[in-house]
């Protein structure tokens, strides 16, 4: 299993949902195809957060970081929104081989599009590597954390054909 890998000693680096992943069973509710899960596998990030009520994860501010997204369906787009921290940010990003950089200042965002590829089938579900690295960071207002950027992912799926005509 994912989880099992020594990377994932921490809590905080393991498998964190992103969206409805899990549906409900008992009213035969789907997950939302567009939900995923984020492994961190370093200390470049400090795991899933959110702000101002959006999902995703802070940089550390100077440091690479690497992700597992892990995606329920097919992913088709991946959007990633990087939103600059205290001291805004220069983002490199790379996802299935294509990399694109991102400046950002004091709250502001910007848009990366990634066409992924197929990723790695595992069980059900599709593992996409990414590959993020911040030039700078500061502290927030009222903590210790020196952050560089927060990041945002947005997935465009090609949804399968589910059994049963659902």
């Amino acid at each position: 299993m994912l989880n099992d890998l020594s990377a994932f000693t921490d809590p905080w680096r393991k498998k964190r949902p992103v969206g409805d992943t899990e549906g409900d069973p008992h009213r035969n509710w789907p997950a939302d195809p567009q939900s995923y899960y984020v492994y961190s596998l370093d200390d470049g990030t400090f795991g899933r957060e959110q702000r101002e009520g959006v999902p995703g994860f802070w940089l550390r501010g100077g440091a690479n970081a690497e992700v597992i997204l892990r995606a329920l369906e097919p992913v088709r787009r991946m959007k990633l929104i990087v939103t600059g921290g205290r001291a805004g940010d220069e983002v490199m990003v790379s996802v299935g081989g294509q990399t694109r950089t991102l400046r950002v200042g004091p709250g502001e965002s910007a848009l990366a599009e990634f066409e992924p590829g197929p990723g790695f089938q595992w069980y059900d579900t599709f593992l996409h590597v990414l590959r993020l690295q911040s030039s700078r960071g500061a502290a927030l207002p009222g903590g210790d954390r020196g952050v560089g950027a927060f990041v945002h992912i947005d997935l465009e799926v090609n949804r399968r054909h589910q059994a049963g005509g659902r």
